[in-house]
């Protein structure tokens, strides 16, 4: 043991002077006691395989992960729950004016062969795909979000955006001639 260590080794085991600074280690410092990120509450919308349009409101308050990124942990879970109460297992597309869409990450043929847990959705395979997703069969209920920030928090949708997937359903439930 060199004569380093073991002033670090005895100062560790003996009560620290008045004056003494506190010992550095490689833990990062516990996080402040800001208020958390994120805005209070946040609406999604929700696609049932049935032709059901759906807005949820979950808590969108952001909190520091474990490595200290801030985390909507309350809203990505009502968001996998409704998507994929199963599993909770949920995968995202990008779509047009900053809108994500959440989808169960089952493929087809896992799909296809427990379709009571996976239905097929085909409202959301037009209303995506009206919204700028690549063309897809999705399965279950699909939820479309809000924008991000660079930070990775997720607004609430807007009134625009919220136009813009009433306008898509309704397209989408129309009778094809």
């Amino acid at each position: 043991m060199t004569d380093r260590a073991h002033h670090l080794t005895h100062r560790a085991a003996s009560p620290a002077p008045r004056h003494a600074t506190p010992a550095m280690t490689d833990a990062p410092p516990p996080p402040a006691s800001s208020p958390p990120d994120g805005p209070d509450r946040v609406t999604f919308a929700l696609i049932t395989p049935t032709g059901g349009l759906l807005t949820r409101t979950a808590d969108g308050r952001a909190v520091p992960d474990e490595w200290g990124i801030p985390y909507q942990e309350t809203l990505w879970a009502a968001v996998a729950a409704a998507v994929d109460p199963h599993r909770r297992l949920v995968n995202g597309l990008a779509l047009d004016a900053g809108m994500r869409a959440k989808i169960a990450d089952v493929s087809d043929a896992v799909a296809a062969t427990m379709p009571e847990l996976y239905p097929p959705n085909p409202p959301a395979w037009a209303m995506l795909t009206a919204l700028g997703a690549p063309p897809g069969r999705w399965h279950g209920a699909v939820a479309i979000t809000g924008t991000e920030d660079d930070d990775g928090i997720t607004a609430a949708l807007t009134e625009h955006q919220l136009a813009l997937i009433a306008e898509a359903h309704r397209q989408a439930l129309r009778p094809h001639r």
